[in-house]
């Protein structure tokens, strides 16, 4: 059984776009494919990150603190996890998860993000140059596994910390990930 949170938000569900965002950041230098490799390696330090995912008209809000905490809010709902123990909200009513597999059905894309580092040498890599999204200047990359002929594009802030990825669909839909607010001090705690 799918519970209905991302039933709706096929972004989160969609491992290219989430999968192929871990794989930016780092300083742009001569090899993009290093630098991508450097910044899997500094998303993997950060203790904590906000992350906003719009597709198809649906805006996903999430919060990150490392090692495993994680809550996400879409459409009025919010789930929280913690380690292996997943709450849903719906109606303003909060129930622990003890289903078999709930956390993995909810969050397993966002696994897929945290885990990618296992596989750096699946990936094509172009630097796309200075770019500029959302009136936000940045330093781009074409992204995908050689597996997969769809890329995203996952943008490089200043500090080389990667900020926004961009994925077409197969309809034709665009689909945005911003990551910001590294390292903010939050606080996911059991709600119940």
């Amino acid at each position: 059984m799918r519970l209905p949170l991302f039933s709706n938000a096929a972004v989160v569900a969609a491992p290219g776009l989430i999968v192929f965002a871990l794989l930016a950041g780092g300083t742009a230098f001569a090899d993009p494919a290093g630098d991508l490799k450097n910044g899997m390696i500094a998303f993997h330090k950060l203790s904590s990150y906000h992350m906003t995912v719009t597709s198809r008209g649906k805006t996903i809000e999430g919060d990150f603190v490392a090692p495993d905490r994680m809550h996400v809010t879409v459409a009025g709902r919010e789930v929280i996890r913690i380690g292996s123990t997943t709450y849903f909200n719906a109606n303003g009513s909060w129930m622990k998860i003890s289903a078999p597999g709930a956390s993995a059905m909810m969050f397993g894309p966002v696994d897929d993000v945290r885990n990618v580092g296992a596989h750096p040498n699946d990936m094509i890599v172009t630097d796309l140059g200075p770019k500029t999204a959302g009136g936000i200047s940045y330093h781009a990359y074409s992204v995908r596994s050689s597996s997969s002929p769809s890329a995203s594009i996952c943008y490089l802030d200043r500090d080389g910390m990667l900020a926004r990825v961009e994925s077409t669909g197969a309809d034709g839909s665009i689909s945005t990930v911003l990551f910001s607010r590294f390292n903010a001090p939050v606080k996911i705690d059991a709600p119940v």
